[in-house]
């Protein structure tokens, strides 16, 4: 599960011109005189809102234990350098 809050602030507007006299805090909506699709909206900012790829728990995370066993297991191309004099 994913915790989203997107605030949105939505201003009606009739026209392009009165689009750009909107505050930056506010997103202009331009009415056509269509129905305006409410569904489609709050879908569409869950979307924008949901992370770029899968995440997980920190708690749940794996991962540094298995590479810290992958180390341990094979010796990294680069280790026979350590060994060397100059």
């Amino acid at each position: 599960s994913v915790d989203i809050a997107t605030p949105t602030r939505l201003i009606v507007v009739l026209s392009i011109e009165a689009a750009r006299d909107v505050p930056e805090e506010y997103e202009p909506l331009l009415f056509t005189g269509d129905e305006i699709d409410l569904i489609n909206m709050v879908e569409e900012e869950i979307l924008l809102a949901l992370p770029i790829s899968p995440r997980h728990d920190t708690a749940e995370c794996h991962a540094a234990e298995e590479i810290a066993e992958l180390r341990n297991e094979k010796p990294g191309p680069f280790s026979v350098l350590k060994d060397l004099k100059y």
